[in-house]
C-alpha cells in the first residue's frame, strides 16, 4: 500500500514465487540497517490467482485519505480476508493450475501405489521457480511421472513412455517437453546444493 521496498530475511531455502503477495508480522532484523526485517510469524503466500483482490484493496486505501497504511490495514484487514475468501482463496500457496498439476501427479502415483513425497518436492520448486506455461496441467504431470521414474524417486512403473502419455491423454512430445525441463531444472537444483 505504501509502495516501499523492504528486505525480509528468508526462513529457508525454498524458492519464493515471483509476483505473489505475502502476509506476515515483521520486526527489525537486529542489524540496525534501515528497511531490513525479520518475519515473526509464518509467511503466507497468496498465489497470483488473487492479484485482483490486492489491487482492489489498495484501491480502497487510495480512495480515502484519513487513515495511514498501518491503521487502514489494522482496521480493514477483515475486509481483505473476506475478499480473498470470496475470490476462492482456501489457504493454499499454489495457483489453481499449479495445484492441479500436483494433484494429478499425486492421484496417478497413489492409484499405482507409489510414494510421491520425494518427487513432489522437486516438482513444487520447479513450478514456483520456472512458472511453466503449459496449455494443459496434465502435460506437466505426465512429464513429472517420467522424470520421477527415471530418476528413481519411486519404484518403477511397468509402463512405457507412450503408455504414461496415453494415461494422461497427452502426446509423448508434450510429456517429453516437461520431462526435459524438469531434468534440466533438477540438474541445476542439485548442482546448487
Amino acid at each position: 500500500m505504501t509502495k516501499e521496498t523492504i528486505r525480509l530475511r528468508r526462513e529457508g531455502e525454498k524458492p519464493v514465487p515471483v509476483g505473489v503477495h505475502m502476509y506476515c508480522f515483521i520486526l527489525p532484523d537486529g542489524t540496525s540497517k534501515e528497511e531490513h526485517y525479520l518475519a515473526i510469524s509464518s509467511l503466507i503466500f497468496f498465489p497470483t490467482d488473487h492479484e485482483n483482490v490486492f489491487a482492489d484493496f489498495v484501491s480502497q486505501f487510495e480512495a480515502q485519505d484519513k487513515l495511514s497504511a498501518p491503521t487502514f490495514m489494522k482496521e480493514k484487514a477483515t475486509i481483505l480476508w473476506t475478499l480473498l475468501g470470496e475470490n476462492g482463496y482456501e489457504g493454499g500457496e499454489y495457483t489453481h493450475f499449479e495445484a492441479g498439476v500436483l494433484q494429478v501427479a499425486i492421484d496417478f502415483l497413489e492409484k499405482n501405489n507409489r510414494d510421491y513425497q520425494k518427487l513432489l518436492e522437486i516438482v513444487e520448486d520447479y513450478l514456483v521457480e520456472q512458472q511453466p506455461n503449459a496449455r494443459k496441467e496434465v502435460a506437466i504431470s505426465a512429464g513429472a511421472i517420467r522424470f520421477g521414474q527415471e530418476n528413481g524417486f519411486f519404484e518403477p512403473l511397468d509402463m512405457t513412455i507412450k503408455e504414461i502419455a496415453e494415461s494422461f491423454e497427452v502426446s509423448t512430445s508434450s510429456l517429453n517437453k516437461y520431462y526435459n525441463e524438469l531434468n534440466l531444472y533438477y540438474k541445476n537444483w542439485t548442482s546448487s546444493k
